[in-house]
């Protein structure tokens, strides 16, 4: 979560997906997170408290220092391991 200097309050949230179930892996990996967790997205404006956007992201999302910058991390066909980093803004 964090506020912008404009007055908008993002939050993060991991809720669960369609697929989830209570059962993990012995080691969880970024295949089972995404498979059961998704991230919802809403945009607050602070000054009303009125809910701007809000969008269900397919994928686990983490900040990044808490600086607006979100990543996260998909597992390729061989085994490696990729992070993608994201800039969420909101267009009006």
């Amino acid at each position: 979560m964090w506020e912008t200097t404009g007055g908008l309050l993002w939050t993060f949230s991991l809720i669960p997906d369609e697929d989830w179930s209570p059962e993990q892996p012995q080691r969880p990996n970024p295949a089972w997170n995404e498979r059961v967790l998704d991230t919802m997205i809403e945009v607050i404006e602070t000054a009303s408290g009125q809910v701007l956007a809000q969008l269900r992201y397919e994928n686990t999302l983490a900040p990044v220092c808490g600086n607006g910058l979100m990543y996260t991390a998909e597992e390729a066909a061989a085994g490696d391991v990729r992070v993608v980093v994201l800039e969420p803004r909101l267009i009006r």
